[in-house]
C-alpha cells in the first residue's frame, strides 16, 4: 500500500500532517485526517497539465489522482510527501 502525507508548515517553522492518502492494491484511494480538507479535494479534485493537456483527478480515478497529488501539493507551505515503503 502506497501513502502520500499532507504536510502544512507551522508558524514555528515545523511541519505537521493534516492528512494521509492512501492506495490500495486495487487502485482504491482512502483517506484519514482534517475533514474539511478531504471534502475541498472531493469537490475541487487535483488539477494538472501534462503534454499540454489539462485535466482534473478526484479520488475515484484512483492511482492516476494518487500520483497527481505530489505535482498538485507543491508549495513551500502545502505539500505533498511520499512515504517511503518499509
Amino acid at each position: 500500500m502506497r501513502k502520500i502525507n499532507i504536510k502544512k508548515l507551522q508558524n514555528n517553522g515545523s511541519t505537521s500532517i493534516i492528512g494521509t492518502f492512501s492506495l490500495d492494491h486495487n487502485g482504491v484511494v482512502s483517506y484519514v485526517g482534517n475533514e474539511t480538507f478531504w471534502e475541498n479535494v472531493q469537490l475541487e479534485g487535483v488539477y494538472t497539465v501534462k503534454n499540454g493537456e489539462a485535466r482534473t483527478f478526484f479520488p475515484k480515478d484512483g492511482s492516476a489522482f494518487f500520483d497527481n497529488l505530489k505535482y498538485h501539493f507543491k508549495s513551500a507551505y502545502l505539500f505533498a510527501e511520499e512515504e517511503q515503503e518499509k
